[in-house]
């Protein structure tokens, strides 16, 4: 479980030796939203490939090691205690259009679209650097919606007055 704390904690640890982050997935929702909505079991950041050396060493420091390896782009560390960080790796160096004609970053990481790091919520009142509502909406797809993800899409149209995308079937609310 990563509680608000938690999530300041690695935010700090982090920036103490130069690593910025992005909160993406649920906390990057209730950062959005500026309030924590539901409990959330790990903390999805987004991390730039050039600090990726310094982030493992400093998250070893911590205790943190790797249990998901999904590619070097996407990988999950955890604690002992249990608290695991999913990281999203980005290219921010370089930009190019995907297949869908849309600009995103790479081709050292994951394609976020241009754009989608630029914003900012926060997490127990303090101001952090999140992904778009926008992106957040398009990347709650491509796969099966579970009840948490249902929440997550229906508090950011709600809050940002965004429509549904095509892909969500509005029946399942």
């Amino acid at each position: 479980m990563m509680t608000s704390a938690d999530v300041l904690r690695v935010i700090d640890l982090l920036a103490s030796v130069g690593v910025d982050i992005w909160l993406d997935g649920g906390w990057g929702v209730d950062a959005l939203l500026g309030e924590q909505t539901r409990p959330h079991n790990d903390l999805d950041i987004v991390l730039k490939h050039d600090d990726v050396t310094r982030f493992m060493k400093t998250m070893k420091r911590a205790g943190f090691r790797p249990v998901e390896v999904g590619t070097s782009f996407n990988f999950v560390l955890a604690d002992r205690a249990g608290h695991e960080v999913d990281v999203h790796v980005v290219d921010l160096g370089s930009a190019r259009s995907d297949g869908r004609g849309v600009e995103v970053y790479g081709p050292k990481g994951q394609e976020y679209e241009v754009g989608s790091l630029d914003r900012s919520g926060a997490v127990a009142g303090r101001k952090v650097a999140c992904c778009a509502a926008e992106f957040q909406m398009r990347w709650h797809s491509g796969f099966e919606l579970g009840e948490k993800q249902v929440q997550d899409v229906m508090a950011l149209r709600a809050r940002f007055d965004l429509p549904l995308p095509a892909w969500f079937d509005s029946n399942d609310t």
